[in-house]
């Protein structure tokens, strides 16, 4: 998946790999990853912080309800 490794012969045959392209390029991918674990980090912890407003918020009316059929009984 990354051509510019691989060296072609005249009938586009490949001929040798540039193997001093490969340490630049997996440290380039490795930096990528990391960074796009970072960001799905930040998500995770986002959506987890959201759900947990939304059942305090549920609790609450829940809470509400149950109080209000006690005082209607």
């Amino acid at each position: 998946a990354a051509p510019e490794l691989v060296v072609l012969d005249a009938d586009g045959a490949p001929q040798a790999v540039r193997y001093q392209l490969l340490a630049p390029m997996l440290v380039g991918e490795s930096q990528r990853q990391e960074r796009e674990l970072a960001r799905q980090r930040e998500e995770l912890a986002a959506e987890r912080a959201k759900v947990a407003r939304l059942e305090a918020r549920i609790a609450a009316l829940e809470a509400r309800l149950g109080a209000g059929v006690e005082e209607g009984r």
